[in-house]
Parts: C-alpha cells; sequence; structure tokens
C-alpha cells in the first residue's frame, strides 16, 4: 500500500476518507478479529484523540509519517494497542483454572528442590487477571510459595496493557469477581493520588512475571519448556487453519504430561498431535512412548 498520488486531492482530516487508509492497514493486520462498522468508528475517534495530543493533524498525515516509514514501529504498535480486545476478569471460567491450580500445586509439592521451578506461560494475558488468579489458587494450595518453586510467564500483544497488568493496580468495579476473604488477603488499599483502587500484593505479584509479544510472531522469545500453558479465548481471533498451528505451537513448548488449557467456548476443529484431550478444553501432552 502506497502513499496517496501528488495530484490527488487529500481528504478533510479526520474523515472516514481521510481514516480509509489506516483502515485497510489494520484489516491487512488483521487485528482483533472481525470489526465492525461500530467498532471501526470507536477505534477511528480514539485513534483521533491520540494522534491530535501528539501534534498530527490528520489520518493520513499518521499514515505516511509512522505507518508507510514503520512497518514495524510505533504506529503500528498503537493501532495494536487501541484493536485488540482485553475483556477478562478474575476468576473467570474458574473450574479448569481450578483443576490446572490443583495439578499443578501436586506437581510443586513433589518436585526435586534443584529442579528449577513449575513454569506456566499465560498467553494473551490482557490486564493481568488470569496470570494473577492462578497465582493466588497455587498460593493458597501450597503453603510457602514463592518464585523459586513456580514461575508465571504472562504474555500480551498490546504493549500499554502488558504495562497495565505488571502494575497490578484495579478499581473495584475490576474485583467484581474477588471474594472479600482474597480481597483481604491478596490486595492493598490505594492511598493518596492511588484513593479508591487497590493493588495485589508482593506476594503475588512476585510469582507473575510480563512480556510483550505477537504469537504470530516466527520466533518466541521465551523458554523451551513449560509445564502447562494457558490460552483461553485467544485462538478465536485467528482463523481456523492459524488456530490448529497455534496450538500445535503451544504443544511443542509443553513438557511431557504439561496442560494446555483453552476457552470454553473455543471450538477445535481437530485435536492437535501432541495432545489428548483430558477435560473440557484442558488438553495434555501426550508422553513419548
Amino acid at each position: 500500500m502506497g502513499a496517496r498520488p501528488n495530484n490527488s486531492t487529500p481528504a478533510e482530516p479526520w474523515t472516514e476518507d481521510d481514516f480509509r487508509p489506516v483502515e485497510a492497514v489494520i484489516r491487512t493486520r488483521a487485528y482483533g478479529g472481525n470489526l465492525s462498522s461500530q467498532r471501526l468508528g470507536l477505534i477511528r475517534a480514539r485513534l483521533k484523540e491520540r494522534l491530535i495530543a501528539r501534534g498530527l493533524v490528520s489520518f493520513q498525515d499518521f499514515h505516511e509519517r509512522h505507518l508507510l516509514a514503520r512497518t514495524d514501529g510505533p504506529g503500528i504498535q498503537l493501532l495494536i494497542d487501541l484493536t485488540t480486545v482485553n475483556h477478562t476478569t478474575f476468576f473467570r471460567e474458574p473450574a479448569p483454572l481450578v483443576r490446572l491450580a490443583e495439578g499443578l500445586s501436586s506437581a510443586i509439592r513433589v518436585r526435586n528442590p534443584g529442579s528449577g521451578p513449575i513454569r506456566v506461560w499465560s498467553a494473551g494475558c490482557s490486564t493481568g487477571q488470569e496470570p494473577y488468579s492462578l497465582a493466588m489458587l497455587l498460593t493458597e494450595m501450597v503453603l510457602g510459595l514463592g518464585p523459586d518453586a513456580v514461575e508465571i510467564r504472562a504474555t500480551d500483544i498490546a504493549l500499554e496493557i502488558v504495562r497495565s497488568a505488571a502494575r497490578a493496580m484495579y478499581t473495584p468495579r475490576e474485583l467484581g469477581d474477588v471474594s472479600p476473604e482474597r480481597l483481604r488477603r491478596f490486595f492493598l488499599r490505594g492511598r493518596g493520588t492511588r484513593q479508591g483502587r487497590f493493588r495485589l500484593s508482593p506476594e503475588i505479584r512476585r510469582l507473575v512475571t510480563f512480556q510483550h509479544f505477537d504469537l504470530r510472531a516466527a520466533a518466541w522469545p521465551l523458554p523451551a519448556e513449560f509445564d502447562a500453558v494457558l490460552c483461553r479465548n485467544v485462538a478465536i481471533y485467528f482463523a481456523e487453519a492459524e488456530r490448529l498451528t497455534l496450538l500445535d505451537r503451544m504443544a511443542q513448548r509443553l513438557k511431557p504430561g504439561g496442560w494446555l488449557v483453552i476457552g470454553n467456548a473455543e471450538i477445535v476443529a481437530e485435536r492437535p498431535g501432541l495432545l489428548e484431550r483430558v477435560g473440557p478444553s484442558i488438553f495434555r501432552r501426550v508422553p513419548p512412548p
């Protein structure tokens, strides 16, 4: 896709016509799955606000200076941050999460002290509720749990979301699915400028590290093997062929016997070759013969 020809009449700033080249980039990169006209309108309004704050004068200005010039630069990242869906809650779809925590807690108890921590990857972690929920469950199940026993790596394509997750600050509305007992045990009330917000305790935060990268990347900058991978309600944003490839790649990152947990509503047309289904939305890597 190139810039407008020099002899064409530029579109009026901030109109739908002005936005069209940016929309083409969004659709080509397929951020956030299928985009309705209503969602595109929302993205357009949010992007306009950001660009005006940065001194840009039109969508065309942004397209030519920041999208055409650098196909993997800050402009593209801004579009990713604005178009990806980041809805999540604490203890979402609890049954498979609890089952995974029970399996991992058993593995933690019997592991050899010198064998390193149990490693978990939360892919598409959004604002952090999923990996933090797992960390809270494991802390309740294993006395004296620390990063020497379990290491949770959480990743997301949206850079701003990863930064927000690492801060671990939440509003009362975002904590609606956290019981009063867990709220008292695992959260600190904000003071001063943080009044009315809650931050996860260091006990939980130290178990989770965050990393920004795209699951579609050719190489994944992650450790070689995990004991479990959580990839819930992420694959639905991939085409069917991409979805199976994604799950196959994740299966290859699992240790024999390791768990892969997907979303309850996600349908996998074929079972990835290295995995066997052991429950609704739960797979395990088949040990070698």
